[in-house]
Protein backbone atom coordinates (compact mmCIF):
# COMPACT_ATOMS: atom_id res chain seq x y z
CA UNK A 1 0.00 0.00 0.00
CA UNK A 2 1.27 3.45 -0.87
CA UNK A 3 2.19 5.90 1.92
CA UNK A 4 -0.79 8.03 2.86
CA UNK A 5 -3.30 5.67 1.23
CA UNK A 6 -6.31 4.74 3.27
CA UNK A 7 -6.74 1.06 4.03
CA UNK A 8 -10.10 -0.40 3.13
CA UNK A 9 -11.79 -1.40 6.39
CA UNK A 10 -12.76 -5.02 6.86
CA UNK A 11 -16.55 -5.53 6.62
CA UNK A 12 -16.75 -6.45 10.28
CA UNK A 13 -15.54 -2.92 11.04
CA UNK A 14 -18.02 -1.04 8.86
CA UNK A 15 -21.17 -3.12 8.48
CA UNK A 16 -24.06 -2.40 10.75
CA UNK A 17 -26.36 -5.33 11.24
CA UNK A 18 -25.19 -8.86 11.94
CA UNK A 19 -28.43 -10.54 10.85
CA UNK A 20 -30.89 -9.88 8.06
CA UNK A 21 -34.23 -8.42 9.06
CA UNK A 22 -37.40 -10.22 7.88
CA UNK A 23 -37.92 -7.84 4.95
CA UNK A 24 -34.36 -8.37 3.72
CA UNK A 25 -34.71 -12.15 4.07
CA UNK A 26 -38.01 -12.07 2.16
CA UNK A 27 -36.44 -9.94 -0.58
CA UNK A 28 -33.49 -12.34 -0.92
CA UNK A 29 -35.76 -15.38 -0.87
CA UNK A 30 -37.82 -13.97 -3.75
CA UNK A 31 -34.67 -13.07 -5.66
CA UNK A 32 -33.20 -16.55 -5.18
CA UNK A 33 -36.48 -18.18 -6.24
CA UNK A 34 -36.66 -16.10 -9.45
CA UNK A 35 -33.03 -16.77 -10.33
CA UNK A 36 -33.48 -20.48 -9.59
CA UNK A 37 -36.53 -20.70 -11.89
CA UNK A 38 -34.59 -18.95 -14.66
CA UNK A 39 -31.57 -21.25 -14.23
CA UNK A 40 -33.75 -24.37 -14.18
CA UNK A 41 -35.51 -23.27 -17.36
CA UNK A 42 -32.11 -23.10 -19.06
CA UNK A 43 -31.25 -26.69 -18.13
CA UNK A 44 -33.53 -28.28 -20.73
CA UNK A 45 -31.53 -30.69 -22.86
CA UNK A 46 -31.25 -29.28 -26.38
CA UNK A 47 -32.40 -31.41 -29.25
CA UNK A 48 -30.08 -32.32 -32.06
CA UNK A 49 -32.34 -31.15 -34.88
CA UNK A 50 -31.35 -31.80 -38.48
CA UNK A 51 -28.01 -33.33 -37.52
CA UNK A 52 -28.43 -36.04 -40.14
CA UNK A 53 -29.61 -33.64 -42.86
CA UNK A 54 -27.31 -31.82 -45.24
CA UNK A 55 -23.69 -32.38 -46.05
CA UNK A 56 -20.78 -33.00 -43.72
CA UNK A 57 -20.28 -29.27 -43.04
CA UNK A 58 -23.95 -28.88 -42.07
CA UNK A 59 -23.72 -31.85 -39.71
CA UNK A 60 -20.50 -30.50 -38.18
CA UNK A 61 -22.13 -27.10 -37.62
CA UNK A 62 -25.19 -28.77 -36.05
CA UNK A 63 -23.01 -30.81 -33.68
CA UNK A 64 -20.95 -27.73 -32.78
CA UNK A 65 -24.11 -25.74 -31.98
CA UNK A 66 -25.45 -28.66 -29.95
CA UNK A 67 -22.19 -28.85 -27.99
CA UNK A 68 -22.39 -25.14 -27.18
CA UNK A 69 -25.99 -25.60 -26.01
CA UNK A 70 -24.92 -28.50 -23.79
CA UNK A 71 -22.18 -26.35 -22.23
CA UNK A 72 -24.70 -23.58 -21.57
CA UNK A 73 -27.06 -26.14 -20.03
CA UNK A 74 -24.27 -27.43 -17.77
CA UNK A 75 -23.47 -23.87 -16.58
CA UNK A 76 -27.17 -23.28 -15.87
CA UNK A 77 -27.38 -26.54 -13.92
CA UNK A 78 -24.34 -25.53 -11.84
CA UNK A 79 -25.88 -22.11 -11.17
CA UNK A 80 -29.20 -23.74 -10.23
CA UNK A 81 -27.38 -25.99 -7.76
CA UNK A 82 -25.70 -23.00 -6.08
CA UNK A 83 -28.96 -21.05 -5.95
CA UNK A 84 -30.89 -24.00 -4.50
CA UNK A 85 -28.19 -24.47 -1.87
CA UNK A 86 -28.38 -20.76 -0.95
CA UNK A 87 -32.18 -20.84 -0.80
CA UNK A 88 -32.03 -23.88 1.47
CA UNK A 89 -29.49 -22.15 3.74
CA UNK A 90 -31.65 -19.03 3.89
CA UNK A 91 -34.73 -21.04 4.84
CA UNK A 92 -33.09 -23.47 7.26
CA UNK A 93 -30.49 -21.19 8.86
CA UNK A 94 -31.87 -17.64 8.53
CA UNK A 95 -29.72 -16.30 11.39
CA UNK A 96 -26.45 -17.44 9.80
CA UNK A 97 -27.34 -16.52 6.23
CA UNK A 98 -25.55 -13.37 5.13
CA UNK A 99 -22.49 -13.96 7.30
CA UNK A 100 -19.09 -14.64 5.75
CA UNK A 101 -18.06 -18.27 6.11
CA UNK A 102 -14.38 -17.28 6.34
CA UNK A 103 -14.30 -14.39 8.80
CA UNK A 104 -17.82 -14.37 10.26
CA UNK A 105 -18.47 -10.74 9.32
CA UNK A 106 -21.84 -9.70 7.92
CA UNK A 107 -22.00 -9.71 4.14
CA UNK A 108 -23.27 -6.31 2.97
CA UNK A 109 -26.87 -6.48 1.78
CA UNK A 110 -25.90 -4.83 -1.52
CA UNK A 111 -23.47 -7.71 -2.18
CA UNK A 112 -26.19 -10.24 -1.37
CA UNK A 113 -28.52 -8.53 -3.84
CA UNK A 114 -25.88 -8.82 -6.57
CA UNK A 115 -24.67 -12.31 -5.60
CA UNK A 116 -27.40 -13.89 -3.46
CA UNK A 117 -25.64 -17.27 -3.36
CA UNK A 118 -22.34 -15.83 -2.11
CA UNK A 119 -20.83 -17.29 1.04
CA UNK A 120 -18.07 -14.72 1.59
CA UNK A 121 -17.81 -10.99 2.19
CA UNK A 122 -16.11 -8.67 -0.28
CA UNK A 123 -12.94 -8.55 1.82
CA UNK A 124 -12.53 -12.33 1.92
CA UNK A 125 -13.45 -12.71 -1.77
CA UNK A 126 -10.27 -10.83 -2.75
Amino acid sequence: MEPGAMATPHPSECCGTTTLDPDARSCLEGLLERQLRRALAATAVPSLVNAAAGDEADRAAAYEAWGAQLQQMARAASEASLLLEALTRLREQPIGFGRCERCGAPIPFARLLLLPATRVCTHCAH
